[in-house]
């Protein structure tokens, strides 16, 4: 049914496509704050959103709204210890971004400095009011070095939902290729593996990694009937609202660049053993006529409207990009 999810009704509108895309070179200042390192992306309302900036000297929430041809910032937010000291000493290197009632949960990457603590919240002015360790599922499994936790988004009953960027080291050569699905109750702290995420197979010198990961919104109709070949397509937009979500894959190739590939998978039911999820590959970034960079972070605002962010790493050779495509003729908002 995913095939004909992607067939029929999430091809992305390429004739009428507004794209909006700002570029900055990694000598831009937000209000005297260095932009760059930009990983995790959160939706706050209207046009505006926050992402978080990775530099572990002074890591930032960095918030931002679509303004006519511009993008108005507020001042950025140095996070801060409950101590009320920096973060900087602890190196953290936050990766992906969820908007919380009283400010966001950030998912990091889990570092010598920072060895068990995955998940912080962080309030609005910045302090970071708790963590959350290492689950103990996870606990045997042996990490890449900079392959952590990089996506974050939330699911229906609440939950977070994280996955590594890189399949574990230690998995048998049948499941080289899988990366677990781990969603998070943020009230206890419990989290439970929810399945397997596989990422394509690419040559020995492509770095490939699960960058994000983000929530489809209801799906439009079909205004004409299904045909024949596309029984099951009625059945799979009217019943109890699926859990489908989009995962964002970098393939970076040294000397030819990054290739962006977007893809949508179903989350199998929390009382089912978790499984592979079935993805279904949705478009490319090249494909919508995008030159893009080290895209890091992604997700779909109440308007149907798909933005992203590139990670320039502090480097003069890459780019901050901050894009937004408006898809919301694909969904019912």
């Amino acid at each position: 049914m995913l095939s004909l999810l992607t067939a029929l009704v999430l091809t992305p509108p390429l004739s009428s496509l507004a794209i909006e895309y700002h570029e900055f070179d990694h000598e831009q200042e937000i209000h005297g704050e260095r932009l760059g390192g930009l990983s995790g992306l959160s939706y706050s309302d209207g046009d505006c959103y926050a992402a978080v900036s990775d530099a572990r000297d002074k890591p930032s929430i960095f918030r931002f709204c679509f303004s006519g041809d511009e993008l108005s910032w507020e001042q950025p937010l140095p996070l801060i210890h409950p101590s009320g000291e920096p973060m900087s000493a602890m190196q953290l290197d936050g990766e992906g971004l969820e908007t919380s009632s009283s400010g966001w949960w950030m998912s990091a990457e889990l570092t010598v400095e920072n060895p068990d603590q995955f998940l912080f919240h962080i309030d609005h002015q910045g302090r970071v009011s708790e963590s959350i360790l290492l689950p103990p599922e996870l606990a045997d499994l042996e990490l890449v070095s900079n392959g952590t936790f990089e996506a974050l988004t939330r699911i229906a009953d609440g939950s977070l939902l994280t996955a590594l960027e890189k399949p574990p080291l230690n998995y048998p050569i049948d499941r080289h290729l899988l990366t677990p699905l781990v969603a998070i109750n943020t009230a206890t702290g419990d989290a439970v593996i929810r399945g397997y995420y596989p990422l394509d197979e690419v040559s020995e010198k492509v770095d490939r990694g699960l960058v994000a990961l983000g929530v489809l919104p209801p799906l439009v109709r079909q205004e004409k009937p299904p045909s024949a070949d596309q029984i099951g397509l009625e059945t799979l937009e009217t019943a109890t609202p699926p859990s489908y979500f989009f995962a964002v894959e970098r393939h970076y190739e040294p000397g030819v660049g990054n290739k962006i590939v977007f893809f949508v998978f179903e989350l199998v039911n929390a009382e089912e053993v978790p499984s592979t999820v079935n993805k279904q590959r949705w478009f490319e970034l090249a494909e919508l006529g995008i030159d893009s960079d080290n895209i890091e972070g992604a997700v779909i605002d109440s308007y149907g409207r798909l933005v992203l962010i590139s990670d320039n790493n502090f480097s003069s050779h890459q780019r901050t990009q901050i894009i937004r495509l408006d898809f919301s003729s694909l969904f019912l908002l």
